[in-house]
C-alpha cells in the first residue's frame, strides 16, 4: 500500500483535507497529540501546530501552510501554500509512492495546477495543453495540433501565438515546460507529468 504523511499548521484546512483524503488509504491516523512515536499506518495527518517537532516516518510528506517559511527539515516534503484549491489534494496525495506530478490538468477544462499553484488557462490553451500532454514527452506535430486543437486551421501563426501564451502563463526562470523542434513539433517536458520527485 502507499504510504504518506499529511502535515498542516491550518486547522481549519485540516478538517476539510481529512474528509477529501478518506478512502485512499486502509490505515489513516490523525495525530494530533504531542510526544510519543507515531503509530505504524498507511497515512497520517499530522498537525504541526500540536505535534511540533516530533520524527516523521519514512515516506513521502505533503504540507500544505499559510505561513511563508515553513520547513519540515531533514525529510522531502511536497509544499503547498494555501489558499489551495481541495480539488487537486487527491490528485497530489494519489502520487504518492510514485514520482509526484508537477503538472496537472483540471478536469474543469479550465485550470492547471502548477507546483501547487493554480493557473487559469483559455479554452484554447487547455485544449492544445490537453493534447500535448497526451503524447507523454513525445512531440506532436504542428499539422496534427492544427487538425486536432484548432479544427484544421491552415495557418501555423495560430499555433505560434497559443504556444506563446502558454509558455508565458506557466514558465517560471530557465525552466522550459514546452520545447520546440523544427521538424518534429512541439512536446511537454516529461519531468513535469512525473519525471522527478
Amino acid at each position: 500500500m502507499e504510504r504518506a504523511v499529511i502535515l498542516s499548521d491550518d486547522r481549519y484546512f485540516a478538517d476539510l483535507l481529512i474528509y477529501e483524503v478518506d478512502g485512499l488509504f486502509t490505515d489513516f491516523r490523525i495525530v494530533k497529540e504531542k510526544g510519543g512515536d507515531l503509530p505504524r499506518g498507511d497515512a497520517y495527518f499530522i498537525d504541526l501546530d500540536r505535534v511540533g517537532n516530533r520524527p516523521l516516518p519514512d515516506m513521502p510528506c505533503f504540507l500544505f501552510t499559510r505561513k511563508e517559511k515553513t520547513a519540515v527539515t531533514g525529510h522531502p516534503t511536497k509544499l503547498f501554500s494555501l489558499p489551495f484549491p481541495l480539488g487537486s489534494v487527491r490528485v497530489a496525495v494519489l502520487g504518492v509512492g510514485r514520482k509526484m506530478p508537477r503538472l496537472t490538468l483540471g478536469t474543469d477544462g479550465r485550470t492547471v495546477t502548477l507546483d501547487g499553484r493554480t493557473v487559469r488557462l483559455s479554452e484554447g490553451e487547455f485544449s492544445l495543453l490537453s493534447r500535448l500532454a497526451e503524447a507523454k514527452g513525445g512531440y506532436v506535430g504542428r499539422e496534427e495540433l492544427l487538425a486536432d486543437v484548432f479544427t484544421g486551421a491552415s495557418d501555423a501563426g495560430i499555433l505560434n501565438v497559443y504556444i506563446h501564451y502558454l509558455r508565458k502563463k506557466l514558465e517560471d526562470g530557465d525552466e522550459k515546460i514546452i520545447f520546440s523542434s523544427r521538424g518534429d513539433g512541439y512536446r511537454l517536458n516529461e519531468k513535469f507529468f512525473g519525471g522527478e520527485t
